[in-house]
């Protein structure tokens, strides 16, 4: 039997010796089972006593019978002490670990500086710790909850343990927290080590290839021959499947080759768009196992630009992306760098120089980062399909927006894919190409990009803006009149998309957010002003919500008139 600790009487000028919440729980139990091996003591020895009332038989028997009970509970008593000792000994070890792990993220920060030049950074290696630790607490609070049943301090001590641990560990959000808590959470790098974390060197270009030769013959050939070499932007095809024409033009190209070994997928249980256009699911696969492979190795590359091979690049993309790709590690409201403009028709873009923030992820030619797919790639939807929307989506998005330039540095030409031509005659045919007047990106500022300074100008530019009526800001503009910016305003998302019909540009919402837009609004440049299309009310993302609640709805008269 466990005997309880002693408790010194303080010492004067002594400090006071405390026991711990634990030990104090296993003091009391030890305590319980004293007084009832009293009781034992007391009803044995009456037994002895004659002519007593102890003395009768079934008195005795009853004695005999609690006595085995008692030593019952004794043995049960025992093992809940060994089980409590093991929970917190489970709990201890696991705490140390955390503590150890937040003196270890804060060393790997102090290191990073110190180690760019010489080494590649792994900032997913903080994560991956993390998430360890996490593991060695859900152990921990696996083993406290079974020992729950049979101790309730124990219990009470596993929750508590685990509650710090997993906190600090994985960086979980307090409640109150915005939308962009969990991205804002880790920790930005200077302009100078962010430019070294994503240095060109440290970026790969994958591109997504299956059955079309032709298509990806031309891809690469642009893309080759704007390459600025030097061991910048290492130029991957990731093939779906064997094909030989398919791998010939890889190998004419003299770019690396990475082969998917497609498999056929079960669609019976899938939804039924999902049944009749299986490539979406097939699509999906292939992006998520060419992403792995590119991210595989920690040390090599730090980011990865995505294109198809139905994609044409304007001259200075590689420039692009090299200039916007360190925002993404300075600033933690960033999903990703894009090269595509929705609404980029000549009509409506004009300015080679313009670069924007927009809650809508575009795709079609895309930069992420190692920090990116370590948060999507334990929840990529495989043969769920439509990889793009599912991004776009609050759970991924996260409240974080993209980077996009008013004129396109991608284009596709891909009349036949996955999509059936979806929106490609009607649309993507119509957007423009950067060519003309393309900026020098080297040593350019984007500083004006990173939420706050950004936030404060796009409110400025919003609030000067003169507001007309669509007709009104489509008209040509007079001989010698300045340019201006323009407001149109919208009442309801129905109303937008009056308003997207009426300018030709594509008008669906994706998880409430419109193309192209942020905080609601839509920039265009319409006869050299700037067009924006924005709600009436309070938006952060979704047009569909509103933050502050009341507006009213505008007639359709005061919107198109």
């Amino acid at each position: 039997m466990t005997t309880p600790r002693r408790i010194e009487t303080p010492r004067r000028g002594g400090g006071i010796p405390r026991l711990s919440s634990s030990a104090a729980g296993i003091a009391t139990t030890v305590l319980v089972v004293i007084v009832a091996l009293v009781l034992v003591s007391v009803t044995m020895s009456a037994q002895l006593l004659p002519g007593s009332i102890w003395g009768d038989r079934r008195v005795t028997l009853m004695a005999a019978e609690k006595e085995k009970n008692v030593r019952h509970a004794m043995k049960q008593l025992q093992e809940v002490l060994e089980q409590q000792a093991s929970v917190i000994e489970h709990l201890r070890v696991a705490q140390h670990l955390a503590r150890g792990e937040r003196r270890g993220m804060a060393f790997q920060r102090e290191l990073e500086q110190a180690l760019h030049d010489t080494s590649g950074i792994n900032l997913a290696a903080g994560a991956e710790a993390g998430a360890a630790v996490g593991a060695v607490a859900g152990v921990a609070a696996a083993t406290g909850a079974a020992v729950a049943t049979t101790g309730a301090a124990a219990a009470a001590a596993a929750a508590a343990a685990t509650d710090e641990v997993t906190g600090a560990a994985t960086g979980a959000p307090s409640p109150g927290e915005d939308s962009i808590s969990s991205a804002s959470r880790l920790v930005p790098l200077t302009a100078t080590d962010a430019t070294t974390a994503l240095d060109p060197t440290r970026i790969a270009v994958v591109v997504i290839a299956y059955d079309r030769p032709s298509y990806l013959e031309r891809a690469l050939q642009k893309l080759l021959k704007i390459h600025p070499g030097g061991g910048a932007f290492t130029i991957y095809v990731s093939q779906d499947g064997k094909n030989a024409d398919v791998s010939r033009a890889i190998s004419n190209a003299g770019v690396r080759q990475l082969i998917h070994p497609r498999r056929t997928l079960s669609l019976q249980n899938a939804p039924e768009y999902l049944r009749k256009n299986p490539g979406y699911a097939y699509l999906s696969v292939h992006y998520g196992w060419a992403l792995r492979q590119m991210f595989a190795d920690a040390a090599r590359y730090e980011g990865v630009i995505v294109l198809e091979e139905d994609l044409e690049v304007s001259d200075d993309f590689f420039g692009y992306f090299a200039a916007a790709a360190p925002l993404l590690y300075q600033d933690g409201s960033l999903l990703a760098v894009s090269g595509f403009n929705d609404h980029g028709q000549a009509k409506y873009s004009s300015d080679a120089h313009a670069l924007r923030r927009t809650d809508f992820f575009p795709g079609l030619g895309w930069l992420l980062t190692r920090r990116l797919w370590g948060e999507l790639a334990h929840k990529w939807p495989e043969a769920h399909g439509f990889w793009d929307d599912w991004l776009r989506e609050p759970a991924q998005r996260q409240g974080r927006a993209c980077i996009v330039p008013e004129l396109s540095r991608t284009r596709t030409f891909g009349a036949m894919g996955t999509s059936h031509s979806q929106f490609y005659n009607q649309y993507l045919t119509k957007i423009a190409l950067a060519k003309e007047g393309l900026p020098d990106w080297r040593g350019a500022d984007l500083s004006h990009l990173l939420r706050d300074a950004y936030e404060a100008s796009f409110a400025q530019q919003l609030a000067a803006a003169t507001r007309v009526g669509l007709e009104e800001a489509l008209k040509t503009r007079k001989k010698g009149e300045a340019r201006r910016d323009l407001r149109v305003g919208y009442g309801s998302a129905s109303q937008l998309q009056m308003v997207c019909s009426r300018l030709e540009i594509m008008m669906d919402l994706k998880a409430g957010v419109p193309r192209q837009a942020y905080h609601g609004v839509i920039s265009l440049r319409v006869h050299g002003n700037r067009l924006l299309i924005a709600p009436d009310y309070k938006v952060d993302q979704d047009v569909t919500m509103s933050r502050l609640g009341d507006w009213k709805p505008l007639s359709r008269s005061r919107v198109l008139m």
